[in-house]
């Protein structure tokens, strides 16, 4: 079996953002391996002045955008299955020009009507989904309008992109001091400068992680996110994660992940979903059409691998139970070229030269145990994490 694996940053746009393109070279990484464990001959395709650790796939190396579309469908027509990694508002412009029934992706036209926060907020209130109280505004708007909606739904709220990956644009804004700051914020970061205001909650902040196809949704894992909530003029970040997560609102979690992602035609594939578990539910935030980087931990921990259910509908048909193996602890770090790291996986980014900038990743036999070694091989190699990891207790 050849399998076809392409990250987007790692392929072409290197230069857009150090810590997309860490991101991004962690889960090409990661799925290399993942599928190269099941004796696939894997493909990949990478920027020529990366240098990237030992890849286990064939490289195909470009340097410009011509090069790289024409080693993108290339590659499309040698192997069997295809799988792209790259942000929403990207990922569906490089799936129009593909062999759609060899791609591991959702559809172009599902892409999009999930990524658009708005649309979703709308869909999820249809199907009676909990899901944040939401208001909609494109660029420009008046800011009394902005404190009109906002007082509406109630403060705490969000203020976000319509359109964006992860954490991108956010803020939480507390009173009316600082709306006019966060709604500018939002707005720079959104293609069309539209934004989405809505109710925060206090709680985990968590994923699901599922694997869809035309006939069943299979939800994987509940996963723990280290995220940070940068103050106005800071940015917030997704920083690590734990996974799988235990919680006493699992059950609940994966049931209202998989009924949102069921409500839309065209998903497909790797599929994650973003909630937030108060003391009492559940609340859906978003669904990500993609890969995410809870893939890391999941692929590691999860017996057999996630590969194999991306390309064999057996284990999700008959609706197997997921059994893991462990636990999977992983954060972002700066860490140092030259140090040492025993007891724990380290992914850098592939810059030329080196980069401090890195994934830590432990596997522990629990949640706290995987924990308790994340933050020993933490303190052990000095590394700097943007987190207080004594915060993410059980």
């Amino acid at each position: 079996m050849d399998v076809g694996v392409v990250e987007y940053f790692s392929a072409y746009a290197p230069h857009l953002d150090d810590e997309l393109l860490l991101e991004g070279y962690a889960m090409l990484k990661s799925a290399i391996e993942d599928f190269a464990t099941l004796g696939a001959s894997v493909k990949t395709i990478l920027y020529r002045r990366l240098k990237p650790e030992f890849l286990s796939a064939e490289v195909v190396w470009c340097s410009d955008e011509s090069e790289f579309e024409r080693g993108l469908a290339s590659l499309s027509e040698s192997v069997d299955h295809l799988l792209l990694i790259a942000p929403e508002h990207i990922l569906p412009t490089l799936l129009e020009e593909l062999d759609s029934p060899k791609l591991l992706n959702s559809t172009p036209d599902s892409i999009r009507e999930v990524s658009d926060k708005c649309k979703l907020a709308k869909r999820l209130a249809q199907i009676d989904v909990d899901a944040p109280e939401s208001r909609c505004f494109e660029a420009g708007v008046d800011t009394e309008a902005l404190r009109s909606a906002s007082r509406e739904i109630g403060y705490p709220i969000a203020i976000k992109p319509t359109m964006a990956a992860g954490c991108e644009g956010l803020s939480v804004v507390y009173g009316e001091e600082g709306l006019e700051a966060a709604y500018a914020k939002a707005c720079q970061r959104d293609p069309r400068g539209s934004v989405i205001i809505q109710k925060w909650y206090e709680g985990v902040p968590a994923s699901v992680s599922l694997i869809v196809s035309e006939r069943n949704i299979q939800p994987l894992s509940l996963n723990r996110q280290i995220v940070k909530i940068g103050a106005l003029q800071e940015n917030s970040a997704y920083l690590g994660g734990i996974v799988p997560l235990p919680h006493h609102l699992s059950k609940e979690a994966l049931t209202a992940a998989s009924k949102a992602v069921a409500a839309f035609h065209g998903l497909k594939g790797y599929v994650g979903v973003d909630l937030v578990l108060t003391d009492r539910k559940p609340i859906v935030l978003e669904i990500n059409p993609r890969l995410t980087v809870s893939y890391l931990g999941l692929c590691r921990v999860l017996e057999g691998g996630v590969a194999r259910t991306m390309v064999n509908e057996a284990p999700t048909k008959t609706n197997q139970k997921p059994v893991f193996k462990g636990f999977a602890s992983f954060i972002k770090a700066s860490l140092p070229t030259s140090a040492k790291v025993e007891g724990a996986e380290v992914i850098r980014s592939p810059i030329r030269g080196g980069s401090e900038r890195c994934f830590i990743l432990v596997q522990g036999v629990s949640y706290l145990d995987s924990l308790s070694r994340l933050k020993g091989v933490v303190s052990g190699c000095s590394a700097e994490v943007d987190v207080d990891l004594a915060d993410l207790g059980a």
